[in-house]
């Protein structure tokens, strides 16, 4: 479940590329924090539903 959609997301941050904040060409330490927005499509594909209908037989 969770799985496909965190390797999504590991993928995604691979093609990020940082450029280290710096004072007199120095890279500084720091840490940051990144604010990332899922916003799922508006559309389910037919597949969430064939996984909402296993999961009801499954919790019967």
């Amino acid at each position: 479940r969770t799985a496909a959609l965190d390797h999504a997301a590991q993928e995604a941050v691979r093609t990020w590329r940082f450029r280290p904040a710096t004072r007199g060409g120095q890279p500084l330490e720091k840490t940051i924090q990144v604010p990332v927005t899922f916003t799922p499509p508006a559309l389910r594909p037919d597949v969430c539903f064939a996984l909402d209908e296993q999961r009801n037989r499954n919790e019967l």
